[in-house]
């Protein structure tokens, strides 16, 4: 009875595409599509301080524990990275509570959505600054420590075709606060990358 409790429990958390139909991911979304087909499905699109980002109101397979949604979408190739991102833990500065949220989510990931474990990341830097107990979120702020877990392309084929990989990672926004989000990256993300840099260099 408590394994199945757990197991509710995780359901509930873990991407509903994931769940639901291992090639169906990026939360429902499939890469490559345009603005305007993004749009004629029903999903609006607002424009972000970042060029080619856009937070979405909706999407087809939406995830409990996600907040907001933040699609990259260039005009030639399209949406190219998605990434959720979770609620904002606060008072949190040396972590405890976002890290309890990132390992049970990630669980869900490993374990109810049968993906297994992904390649870890969890570094902090040699000389860091920010290394005591009640700094930890400092720490991921001042980008000396790293918490994640990134599952590639060739993970035994749990991927659809259109995404490269997916990444599960702990943000920080201030030295107290910060929240885990889940990004899927498509396989046309590097043309993305290029448009965005011409984007950025037009005279280059």
């Amino acid at each position: 009875m408590r394994r199945l409790v757990l197991g509710l429990a995780l359901s509930a958390l873990v991407p509903q595409a994931v769940h639901a139909q291992r090639r169906v991911l990026a939360f429902g979304l499939s890469m490559g599509a345009s603005v305007a087909t993004l749009e004629a499905s029903g999903i609006r699109l607002d424009t972000t301080s970042t060029k080619f980002v856009f937070v979405a109101d909706s999407v087809p397979l939406p995830t409990p524990w996600i907040d907001r949604y933040y699609l990259t979408i260039t005009p030639g190739a399209g949406l190219c990275k998605v990434m959720g991102q979770g609620w904002i833990h606060e008072d949190d500065s040396s972590g405890t509570d976002l890290r309890t949220s990132f390992k049970t989510i990630r669980l869900g990931l490993e374990v109810v959505s049968g993906y297994g474990a992904g390649e870890r990341i969890d570094l902090l830097q040699d000389g860091a600054q920010w290394t005591a107990p009640d700094q930890w979120m400092m720490s991921v702020n001042a980008r000396e420590r790293a918490l994640g877990e990134i599952w590639p392309a060739d993970s035994a084929g749990r991927l659809s075709s259109d995404v490269h990989s997916m990444l599960l990672r702990v943000n920080a926004i201030s030295a107290d606060a910060g929240d885990v989000s889940l990004s899927y990256e498509g396989n046309n993300f590097p043309r993305c990358l290029t448009e965005i840099q011409a984007q950025s260099n037009p005279g280059s």
